[in-house]
């Protein structure tokens, strides 16, 4: 799929087919093509912890009434702890060699089982699991992992890992666009109903109200009826009027036409661009990753 080097800027490419390829894939890589247009980068990436909403990144500039990505990892892992008592009442799983291969493996086994509700329980429903290895601090081989249920509350132990399932993907959730002062103190907040994103695959496209002032902004995402505290947040980012195709042609001068464009994503499942790598105006460009 190419965007038009012309007149649209990133925000205005259809990622419908990104998309698709994303949720039907799971275990191999996608492609996707498009011709960089004289895009002007933005404030660079924020300096506090990652943010468990990864798109809209920090500093990005949406548009009102446009549509834009949205992505989220369910899943934050706490190393080095453990989890006291608070099972989910489910059975602990095993680490098989010859079915899970390697850790990465295992733990990916481990999170199906409670996704699937598995690992639900007479105590409660699966909201993650305690990984426990043979060799203890070394951590170079799982024995099994003990599911814990929703709101069990981490402490540090250096023999063993736990991964919080900060998103049930079995209940509904509920995600609202906050408002946000210089400070960070939060003014209002505006519900974003999608289709696509009450799926909770973790991606989806959505649109900007129209009746959103121009501002800085925050994305939460939580289950319904779970404390603000529990949920998801994305680091800040503007809203900006609309630009029609006209006014955006019209902003592209010469030298950013012949700029390098710096990308600055960092390290994970993307494969392709790599850190730090530059990209021309007006240059067909290759996008690559691999889902987990």
């Amino acid at each position: 799929m190419l965007g038009s080097g012309d007149n649209n800027h990133f925000n205005n490419i259809d990622f419908s087919e990104l998309v698709r390829c994303m949720r039907a894939a799971r275990s191999t890589r996608c492609l996707f093509f498009f011709v960089v247009a004289g895009l002007v980068t933005g404030p660079g990436v924020s300096d506090v912890s990652t943010p468990e909403i990864s798109v809209p990144a920090a500093g990005a500039e949406l548009q009102i009434g446009r549509q834009a990505m949205l992505e989220w990892d369910n899943w934050k892992l706490h190393k080095n702890h453990a989890v006291k008592r608070q099972g989910s009442g489910a059975k602990r799983f095993k680490y098989r060699k010859g079915r899970h291969r390697d850790l990465e493996g295992f733990v990916t086994a481990c999170r199906e089982h409670c996704e699937s509700g598995r690992a639900d329980g007479k105590s409660g429903s699966c909201g993650g699991f305690v990984v426990n290895y043979s060799r203890g601090i070394n951590k170079t081989k799982p024995r099994y992992c003990v599911f814990k249920r929703e709101g069990a509350s981490p402490y540090k132990k250096k023999s063993k890992d736990f991964y919080e399932n900060k998103l049930n993907q079995n209940k509904e959730i509920s995600i609202d666009l906050v408002r946000i002062t210089d400070r960070g103190d939060q003014e209002e907040s505006y519900s974003i109903k999608s289709t696509d994103c009450q799926q909770n695959f973790g991606n989806c496209t959505w649109q900007v109200p129209d009746n959103v002032p121009e501002g800085n902004y925050q994305i939460s995402i939580a289950n319904t009826g779970t404390p603000a505290k529990k949920a998801l947040k994305s680091a800040a980012f503007s809203i900006i009027k609309a630009k029609s195709p006209k006014d955006s042609k019209e902003n592209q001068d010469a030298s950013t036409q012949n700029k390098p464009i710096k990308y600055s994503g960092g390290p994970g499942r993307v494969l392709i661009p790599k850190h730090n790598e530059h990209w021309s105006a007006g240059a067909t460009v290759q996008i690559e990753w691999k889902l987990k």
